[in-house]
């Protein structure tokens, strides 16, 4: 049978991984940490490791839900652009372009622009494109950034 996440055994267990981990953030070595905590050095390693791995998957939640914040901030740009854009308005596209390669940035697609590709075939912008897989890579960088590198290959 499981026990109770608030119950007052899994409290205890909680708040020894925490002491156990802020004490191996002040640079205690785990023998130290088991001496202080009067427990088995495997048991103090343990403690931090558990309190280190649900940090990390905290962590990637809040990363994860900033993200998703920032993404529906910037289609909700795009949305308001979207008139202007239909009118041929070219300040509206430069804008909605910023916002594709700030998307592009958080979704990775960026990548593209980062790598030093000498492939020596003039093919390097449609194999970036295609190692990266995403339609919107071709968006979030700017064409003279590939097409540059295919030039300096030539």
């Amino acid at each position: 049978m499981s026990r109770s996440a608030v119950s007052p055994k899994c409290i205890g267990e909680e708040e020894d991984r925490l002491v156990a981990f802020r004490l191996r953030r002040e640079g205690y070595h785990y023998q130290a940490i088991a001496e202080k905590m009067g427990c088995a050095v495997s048991t103090a390693h343990k403690r931090v490791d558990k309190a280190y791995k649900a940090a990390r998957k905290l962590r990637v939640k809040e990363t994860s839900l900033a993200m998703d914040i920032d993404l529906a901030r910037l289609d909700s740009y795009l949305v308001c652009l979207n008139p202007n854009i239909k009118k041929g308005k070219t300040t509206a596209i430069k804008e909605a372009r910023e916002i594709v390669k700030l998307r592009g940035i958080i979704l990775g697609y960026s990548a593209a622009a980062e790598l030093n590709v000498n492939l020596g075939d003039g093919q390097a912008k449609g194999r970036i494109l295609e190692a990266i897989g995403r339609k919107a890579a071709a968006e979030a960088v700017k064409p003279t950034a590939l097409d540059n590198i295919v030039s300096s290959e030539n």
